[in-house]
C-alpha cells in the first residue's frame, strides 16, 4: 500500500534591505555649509581670554606690637577711628571718674554745635550753680569757683569742665544744655549707644564723681578718637591752661602735653578707680600725620596711670612695621588657552607700606581679559590698597608672565564647535 507524502512549505523569500541615501544635492550642501563655517570660524578673530583666579583681594594683618603694659588694671591702644590694635587685662567696665567729663562735652555739642573759633551762648550762673559748687565742696570733689550773675560762654565752660575738671561746671552746663541731670543722662547713654560704645554708661551725674559712670578700655578708644576728631574738644584738651572771666587762669591736670607729640586728652580719678586716663599722641606714617589713642585705668592714683600712660604713648607711636603685602613674581591668576595651557599673571613688583603693628591691610585685585598675540610683560591688572588716613594709595601692575598664543585655525573651529555644544 503507498503512503502519500505532504508537500514541504515554502519559505518566505527574505526581504532585502535598503540604504537610503542623501540626495547628492543636499550632501553637497551639507559639505558646503560645514566649509564655510569652518572657512568662517578660522577667518575670525580668536576670543580673548577671560581671567581665572581663586580671589579678588589679599588681607595681611602684622605682627602684634610689644607694649610696655603695667601689671594693674586694664588697657588699650588703638586709632583715632576707634579701631583697637591691641589690649591689656580683662575688658570689663570700670569707674571712667573724670573721664565722664568727655562724654558731657561731646554730648552738649552734640546738642548744641561750635566750631573752634565760636564761642557759643551766654550761660549766667545762677544760686542753683552756686549750691551745687558747695555741694562738692562739702564732699572734696574738684571744684572751680563761681558766683551769682558770673557769665561763661559755652566755650569757657567747655574749657572748665575739661582743664581744671570742675565737676560743679560739668553738672552746671549739663544742666544749662538738657534742663537737668536726668534728661541730660538719658541723652548721653542714647548718644554712647548711637555712637559704638555699648559698655560704656552714665550714671547720676555729669562730672564722673559717682563709681557709676563705667566702661571698659576699647570704649575708651572710641572715645577718645570722638574727642580728638571733634575740633572745639581736640582744641581744649591740647591747651596746657587757660584764663576764664572773673575765675583767672585754671591748668590742665594732663602733665604728659606736649611730651612725644601727646595732645590730649582727660584725666580721672576717685574712689572708684585711683587713676584712668585716656591718652592721644600724633606721629607720622607714609609722610601723614596720625592720631592714635591709648587708654589706661586701674592705677593706684592718677600721678601713677600718668607715668605708665606716658611710657606706653611713645612706645605706640614708634611701633611701626615695613610691611610686604604681596611680592614680586606672585602668581595672581592665569588665562586658559585654546590647547588647554595656561599663561601665568603675576605681580610685577613687591607692594609694601608702612604700617602699625597690629593693623590689618587689605589689598584688591583686578584683572582684566587678554587677547591671544599678547606679549609676555603686557599689564593685564594691578593689586591695590586704597587710601586710608594711614597710607596713600598704593598699586602695583599684574603682568603676563609668558606670551598668549595665537590658536590655529584647527584649534579656533574646535573652540567654537565646543561653545555650540549643550
Amino acid at each position: 500500500m503507498m503512503v502519500a507524502m505532504r508537500p514541504r512549505p515554502l519559505k518566505a523569500p527574505k526581504k532585502r534591505r535598503t540604504i537610503k541615501r542623501l540626495p547628492i544635492a543636499l550632501l553637497a550642501l551639507l559639505l558646503l555649509v560645514a566649509g564655510g563655517f569652518a572657512g568662517f570660524t578660522a577667518a575670525q578673530p580668536a576670543a580673548p581670554l577671560s581671567p581665572s583666579s581663586s580671589k579678588d583681594s589679599l588681607s595681611v594683618t602684622t605682627p602684634g606690637a610689644t607694649l610696655p603694659w603695667p601689671s594693674y588694671g586694664s588697657g588699650a591702644v588703638g586709632l583715632v577711628d576707634g579701631t583697637v590694635i591691641a589690649t591689656h587685662g580683662k575688658q570689663e567696665p570700670m569707674a571712667m571718674a573724670s573721664v565722664t567729663k568727655v562724654i558731657t562735652a561731646l554730648a552738649v555739642l552734640d546738642k548744641y554745635p561750635l566750631k573752634a573759633d565760636q564761642p557759643g551762648p551766654t550761660i549766667t550762673f545762677t544760686q542753683k550753680d552756686i549750691d551745687e559748687y558747695n555741694r562738692y565742696i562739702s564732699i572734696n570733689g574738684s571744684v572751680m569757683p563761681v558766683r551769682v550773675g558770673q557769665k561763661l560762654s559755652q566755650r569757657e565752660m567747655l574749657e572748665g569742665v575739661l582743664l581744671p575738671s570742675a565737676n560743679n561746671v560739668a553738672d552746671s552746663l549739663a544742666i544749662w544744655a538738657f534742663g537737668s541731670v536726668d534728661a541730660y543722662h538719658t541723652y548721653a547713654n542714647k548718644w554712647l549707644r548711637d555712637n559704638g560704645m555699648p559698655n560704656t554708661v552714665v550714671g547720676g551725674d555729669a562730672s564722673g564723681y559717682l563709681g557709676d559712670s563705667k566702661s571698659t578700655a576699647t570704649d575708651l578708644i572710641t572715645l577718645g578718637g570722638l574727642a580728638m576728631q571733634n575740633e572745639v574738644v581736640a582744641e581744649i584738651v591740647a591747651l596746657k591752661s587757660t584764663t576764664l572771666p572773673d575765675t583767672g587762669t585754671v591748668y590742665n591736670y594732663n602733665s604728659l602735653l606736649g611730651k612725644d607729640g601727646i595732645n590730649g586728652v582727660k584725666t580721672g580719678n576717685n574712689d572708684y578707680n585711683g587713676g584712668v586716663f585716656v591718652g592721644s599722641t600724633t606721629t607720622n606714617l607714609n609722610g601723614k600725620t596720625i592720631t592714635l589713642i591709648t587708654a589706661l585705668g586701674g592705677a593706684s592714683s592718677l600721678r601713677t596711670v600718668l607715668q605708665d600712660s606716658g611710657a606706653l604713648l611713645a612706645a605706640f607711636r614708634a611701633t611701626t612695621a615695613d610691611t610686604t603685602i604681596v611680592q614680586k613674581d606672585t602668581i595672581i591668576g592665569s588665562y586658559k588657552q585654546f590647547d588647554d595651557s595656561k599663561v601665568q599673571a603675576v605681580v610685577a613688583n613687591d607692594l609694601a607700606l608702612t604700617v602699625l603693628r597690629g593693623t590689618d591691610v587689605t589689598a584688591s585685585i583686578t584683572m582684566q581679559s587678554v587677547s591671544p598675540g599678547q606679549r609676555k610683560g603686557d599689564v593685564v591688572g594691578s593689586v591695590t590698597v586704597e587710601a586710608t588716613e594711614y597710607y596713600p594709595k598704593t598699586s602695583v601692575p599684574i603682568v603676563l608672565a609668558d606670551d598668549v598664543v595665537t590658536p590655529t585655525p584647527q584649534q579656533k573651529i574646535t573652540a567654537k564647535l565646543k561653545s555650540l555644544l549643550p
